[in-house]
């Protein structure tokens, strides 16, 4: 009896361990499957501006792959395309173990991240694929996006205009360019103009670049950037601005002012002086150009010029010495980079204050000799000694200009003292053309009268400023 005890002892023991080993099976089995049931839980996308860009786009994989991994990534982009991420999310990192250095790949998971709203992870994939292919269109939309999510306007405009540059009729250009260029302007104006007012003029220059990012064409906007990086002690950065207004905006003459302080923050007088006229030119009524012109001038002439110099506006009648002066200053910019001709000898000029200025317009062939080797510099200036010089020059200085002038002079240019015929018809009818001399009464020339010291000096500084500011014929 006390055996049989001890069998069913045992046995119920038996019994007990089978069932501890059974339950544990049984939680082994839920565990293992909850963990196979989450690891293939459904992963939740995000909203993302403009997905339906995506959903239509066509990324090719890179030809460097094989078939398999071809084959393999579009269906990862596919599976991406239509909302599955957690199909595309598997395929697309095993091709990336496998393929580590392709851009297509690391931009498909620049797209994955995105659209699970991991938008650092999605930065580093857009920014790896640009790196290895910068033209990669795809990226550079994805690397759009990306910054559009994170509401970062500056660096969106950014990448949208690198991706303008490469892909100008992309449709994401045409979406958000316009209206993220124009919003993107009106805030860095709000900005640098409130530095201007609280005068942080160095902040301010940082936002008006920061808008002509934006606005690249906008002549205005280069005008206001010019005067905050003058303000900034940035001078010759206020050249670049300025000169790019009057390129733009040819006819502002404010811009013409700001270039002229600009020029003379850095101590180029002369250049200052070319800007004011044409300010002066575009702006006659205002005094204040009109005045500031006149110190410039004064203060040009006082440092680097002999007393004649100043002289020579106020004087009856033109000498040659005089005229020279003229020439040789009033367009020094412009001759500075024409090459210089043999030496001419001129055998009575030793004594004349303009000595320096005749040898440099003899050098250039604008005024000559007499046949005899003399210049002489006192002789008296008639109008058609006038104009053959200042046609000379525009000749020397701007060929292309001066043929193109000419021709239409010919056409549209009639004196009743002076036939096309005669040699210095030409000459006459270029500067009559160009607004640098006055024509007589009815329809004169008067080629033989006498220039004086203000209208030498009027022909020449206009002369300066027509060829300065591009060769405009302003009569067509």
């Amino acid at each position: 009896m006390d055996k049989r005890i001890g069998v069913r002892t045992r046995l119920s023991a038996s019994k007990r361990q089978i069932s501890h080993v059974a339950v544990w099976l049984i939680v082994l089995v839920l565990a293992l499957l909850m963990f196979g049931c989450a690891a293939k839980k459904s992963l939740v996308s995000e909203p993302v501006p403009s997905w339906d860009f995506v959903e239509i786009k066509t990324l090719s994989p890179s030809s460097d792959l094989s078939e398999n991994d071809r084959r393999a990534f579009k269906e990862g982009w596919g599976a991406l395309v239509i909302g599955n991420l957690s199909k595309s999310s598997e395929i697309l990192r095993s091709l990336s173990r496998r393929n580590p250095g392709e851009a297509e790949i690391n931009t498909a998971l620049g797209f994955l991240e995105l659209r699970l709203g991991n938008r650092l992870q999605a930065e580093n994939y857009f920014h790896k694929a640009l790196r290895q292919m910068p033209e990669l269109v795809a990226a550079q939309s994805g690397y759009f996006l990306n910054a559009l999510a994170n509401g970062d306007d500056g660096a969106a405009l950014e990448r949208l205009d690198v991706l303008r540059q490469y892909n100008p009729g992309s449709e994401l250009v045409g979406r958000y360019w316009m209206t993220m260029s124009l919003e993107l302007v009106e805030l860095r104006l709000r900005e640098a103009r409130q530095f201007v007012a609280t005068a942080q003029y160095a902040e301010a220059l940082q936002a008006y670049s920061g808008a002509l990012k934006a606005a690249p064409e906008t002549g205005g906007l280069y005008l206001e950037t010019a005067e905050a990086a003058l303000k900034a002690g940035e001078a010759n950065i206020a050249i670049s601005y300025a000169q790019r207004a009057t390129e733009l905006e040819p006819t502002n003459a404010s811009s013409y002012v700001v270039l002229g302080e600009a020029h003379i923050a850095v101590e180029r007088l002369e250049a200052a002086i070319a800007s004011y006229r044409e300010a002066l030119r575009l702006r006659p009524e205002d005094e204040m150009v009109r005045g500031r012109l006149q110190e410039l001038q004064i203060e040009y002439e006082r440092v680097y010029l002999p007393v004649e110099y100043a002289r020579i506006s106020k004087v009856e009648q033109l000498t040659r010495e005089q005229l020279a002066a003229l020439l040789a200053v009033e367009l020094s910019a412009l001759f500075q980079h024409k090459p210089v001709l043999g030496s001419v000898i001129a055998t009575d000029i030793n004594d004349s204050w303009a000595r320096g200025f005749i040898l440099q317009l003899l050098s250039t062939d604008i005024l000559e000799v007499l046949p005899n080797h003399t210049f002489q510099p006192k002789a008296l200036v008639r109008r058609v000694d006038l104009a053959t010089a200042l046609s000379a020059a525009l000749a020397s200085i701007d060929p292309m200009g001066f043929d193109s002038v000419r021709q239409r002079a010919r056409v549209k240019t009639i004196f009743s003292d002076l036939l096309r015929e005669n040699i210095y018809y030409d000459a006459a009818a270029i500067v009559v053309r160009l607004g640098l001399i006055t024509p007589g009464d009815k329809g004169k020339f008067e080629p033989q009268r006498f220039v004086s010291g203000q209208e030498g000096t009027s022909a020449v500084e206009a002369l300066a400023a027509y060829i300065s500011f591009g060769g405009e014929d302003r009569n067509d």
